[in-house]
């Protein structure tokens, strides 16, 4: 008859010396930040220095890709991303850029945001301008370019003000023609040209706004006048963006 400690030791388990389990991958976080393009087709050497600020932000909030070709703009254009579409000069009213435009107006129709802003208002593109709005059904058209004080328009509708100032000093090329409900900010009752050069002289046409703001078809379609890219125009342009 076995011992005890016989039986113990027939008991007990054997260590087991397989290969070791697997550690489990680590899963890396999908990256949510939303995908924005900007167009730069016609890029100025102070572009970069002049809003660094406004890419910045935007840099923050979403991945960001720069465009700097018509071809690399016609494909981003017709894929469902990114989004949003900053257009940064006029070369999308050149007629030679003919199907660039057709292609940024399917974009807005399908459910893109489409912004024009930083180098985009040059009053010497007036004409090209107009017709970039008449081919969006708007009757938007270009109006004066100064500097002056301006209101948030206390009429604008579908558009999320909360956060922007109330009232600040601009230079742009401003717009007329647009309905109210689509002008963010509008003149002050007592604004005047500002301007270094010239005497100071009423805004004789108080309707004209520098921001606009309205739906195209399934999208939206953005205008930001300004041209030197203040700290308030950022925060409208975010807020275009849904990223305020």
């Amino acid at each position: 008859m076995p011992s005890r400690a016989a039986l113990y030791i027939q008991q007990t388990a054997k260590p087991f010396f397989g290969p070791a389990r697997p550690r489990a991958l680590s899963q890396s976080r999908p990256n949510s930040k939303r995908r924005l393009a900007i167009l730069q087709l016609q890029k100025q050497h102070h572009s970069d220095q002049q809003y660094g600020s406004m890419i910045s932000e935007l840099s923050s909030r979403t991945n960001v890709e720069c465009i700097t070709t018509s071809n690399r703009a016609s494909t981003v254009f017709n894929n469902t991303w990114p989004s949003i579409v900053l257009v940064t000069d006029p070369a999308i009213v050149d007629p030679d850029n003919y199907q660039l435009l057709e292609d940024a107006l399917n974009f807005v129709e399908r459910g893109g945001t489409l912004i024009l802003c930083c180098h985009f208002p040059s009053p010497i593109y007036k004409q090209g301008i107009d017709k970039l709005f008449s081919s969006f059904g708007l009757y938007w058209r270009t109006g004066d370019y100064h500097r002056t004080e301006h209101d948030l328009n206390a009429a604008v509708r579908g558009f999320d003000v909360g956060g922007l100032a109330p009232k600040y000093s601009q230079q742009a090329l401003h717009l007329r023609d647009v309905d109210s409900k689509d002008a963010i900010y509008l003149p002050t009752a007592s604004a005047y040209v500002q301007s270094n050069v010239c005497p100071p002289s009423p805004i004789e046409d108080r309707s004209q706004t520098p921001a606009a703001f309205t739906a195209c078809g399934k999208g939206m379609l953005g205008y930001l006048g300004d041209v030197n890219g203040e700290a308030q125009t950022i925060q409208i342009l975010l807020t275009m963006c849904g990223l305020h």
